[in-house]
């Protein structure tokens, strides 16, 4: 999925014909059409019913309508923040697991704080495992991962934590419980992120500290299809709590595992086997300031 995707899907809704939003940004109606196919497929569900009379929205399509203009948005107000490291090199390369930027937007798009202490960031981001291994081999200076992480091998700091959340279809019959066990799982269909991501590798520690075995009918390399695919299925999805938060849809409910030690913790990372930088040890102590 790209932002020119969600461009042309916004464009097509507001038009309300393939035809017309094609004409609109001067391309041929059958390279929008592609393009939208690509999306439907990407995200595992159909975002439009098609017939002679026209399109109308599917209750996907509706529920991405929504979304989409969120992240169209989130994009444009992002490049807009962003532009200001642009007038200056960057002297920091800062590793984020996915979903961290958005958690602790305020610290690392902060301008003015930054420019104060001297720090340019360039930021990356990576699968949580990714993101690692990218600290230990040098390809970036300092890390933003997800926990646990190895005392071993990194100096690590907690910065914050959120809950990893359950999303059911309305019509499931765990929908309403708001807290399950670990053992209400053991016969579910679970659509998750890859074993390349904390979430995954918690939930089966757990599960063998209490001798099941979990089914995971789908694993994704990106969030973005979860709740397509709970919505087409008898599933249950596995999201971080602030990502549901956004979430207006009616036909979802999100449960919590009672499990303490099923959470989202960031923290703060750095090689343990090379002396930090005078630059890493500032970036330290920034994040690690109070508001």
């Amino acid at each position: 999925m790209d932002m020119k995707q969600i461009e042309y899907f916004l464009i097509i809704c507001e038009k309300g014909s393939f035809t017309a939003a094609a004409s609109s940004v001067y391309i041929s109606q059958q390279a929008m059409s592609a393009s939208m196919s690509h999306l439907e497929e990407e995200l595992g569900c159909r975002l439009f019913h098609r017939s002679s009379n026209g399109i109308r929205l599917t209750p996907e399509g509706t529920y991405f309508r929504g979304q989409a203009e969120k992240m169209l948005a989130l994009d444009k107000s992002t490049k807009q923040y962003l532009a200001g490291f642009h007038t200056s090199v960057p002297n920091l390369i800062v590793g984020c697991a996915y979903g961290v930027i958005g958690e602790l937007s305020d610290k690392l798009l902060n301008k003015r704080e930054l420019a104060q202490r001297g720090l340019g960031l360039k930021i990356v981001e990576y699968p949580d495992l990714d993101c690692e291994q990218a600290v230990l081999d040098g390809t970036v200076d300092v890390g933003l991962a997800i926990g646990p992480v190895s005392r071993e091998l990194f100096r690590a700091d907690f910065l914050t934590s959120r809950s990893y959340t359950f999303l059911v279809n309305k019509n499931h019959p765990l929908a309403k419980a708001e807290t399950i066990t670990i053992h209400q799982l053991q016969n579910e269909n679970i659509i998750m992120m890859t074993d390349r991501f904390k979430s995954h590798r918690i939930l089966d520690m757990l599960c063998k500290k209490r001798g099941i075995s979990l089914s995971y009918a789908y694993e994704c390399g990106e969030i973005a299809p979860i709740h397509s695919l709970v919505l087409q299925q008898n599933a249950i999805g596995i999201r971080t709590d602030f990502v549901f938060k956004e979430m207006t849809t009616t036909e979802l409910d999100v449960l919590y595992l009672n499990e303490p030690d099923y959470v989202w913790a960031i923290y703060l990372i750095s090689n343990r086997n090379m002396e930090p930088t005078q630059l890493v040890e500032s970036f330290r102590e920034y994040m690690l300031s109070p508001e």
